[in-house]
């Protein structure tokens, strides 16, 4: 005579509890997040690195420049070079700075902060990954409105077809402002750039379409308890014409909508408006960057 065993109540408590703790246990090994000190103490040696690198007026990152579009915007801007062999073409990296950056000497856009427009030059990424990077400096606030997004696209081309550059791997990054720009220009231009890198900014939630039909691959950073650029919901102080929806609710949106592949998310818990320094020195940047490719 067959007998059946019962599982009973306490037993299966038991058992969910463990498979919980397990869980918990692996999510906890396989990626912890830094805390806002630890993040803050890592980007100190890339700071360090930086001013040894490129030290002002930033002429080792690139001689001072400027471009002006046929609707009379001026952007000063500054490019990183990568030593060339023949026959090979580059990437590009276009990074936009915050508002502390804005003006027209074509320093403070580095002046701000130096580890964001420079770390992909330092010379041990160059080796593994060398690129050019392009970085624009916004005269006035908001610097990278949709309205000055013609004057950068066009910079961009005309750099693009003087230079041996790859306009299939065309990556872009922002923080705050520039974030915002991020966001801006990838939902007017998504077919152009093949992976964004939006940090502590935000976009119109109401123009995803393009981003999901197109692909892109974006990886977004945010702090969870910004008290700047709020992580769910933001309403633009410089420019009543653009709307702006917090990072986290544009991602999930874009999740919830199945855009392939879905995009990389980084939210630091205890981190406040400066989500760019665990961004910036986070070890699988650079290689996500790379990787990707229209």
């Amino acid at each position: 005579m067959n007998s059946k065993r019962q599982i009973t109540a306490p037993a299966l408590f038991t058992f969910f509890l463990i498979v919980g703790l397990v869980g918990i246990l692996f999510l906890h090994c396989v990626r912890q997040e830094p805390s806002a000190s630890e993040l803050v103490a890592r980007n100190k040696v890339l700071i360090d690195r930086a001013n040894e690198l490129f030290p002002s007026p930033y002429n080792d990152f690139g001689p001072a420049r400027s471009y002006e579009h046929t609707d009379g915007v001026v952007l000063p801007y500054r490019m990183f070079e990568p030593k060339r062999e023949d026959d090979e073409i580059y990437p590009m990296v276009l990074f936009l700075h915050g508002s502390g950056g804005t003006g027209t000497d074509n320093l403070g856009q580095f002046k701000d902060l130096i580890v964001p427009p420079t770390v992909w030059a330092f010379p041990e990424n160059q080796t593994q990954h060398p690129c050019y990077v392009l970085v624009p400096q916004g005269p006035d606030r908001p610097s990278w409105p949709h309205a000055r997004i013609p004057a950068l696209k066009a910079l961009l081309d005309s750099l693009i077809a003087n230079n041996p550059i790859d306009s299939n791997r065309i990556y872009i990054s922002g923080l705050s402002m520039g974030g915002m720009g991020t966001w801006a220009i990838i939902q007017e231009h998504p077919d152009y750039f093949a992976a964004a890198v939006p940090i502590c900014g935000g976009g119109d939630v109401n123009e995803l379409d393009g981003i999901i039909n197109n692909h892109l691959p974006i990886w977004a950073f945010h702090g969870e308890v910004d008290p700047v650029v709020d992580i769910d919901a933001f309403s633009d102080r410089w420019n009543a014409e653009d709307a702006f929806t917090g990072q986290r609710t544009l991602v999930r949106e874009l999740i919830s909508r199945g855009m392939e592949p879905a995009p990389k998310y980084t939210w630091y818990l205890d981190v406040k408006h400066n989500s760019w320094d665990g961004a910036y020195s986070d070890p699988l940047l650079l290689d996500w960057v790379f990787s990707q490719s229209k």
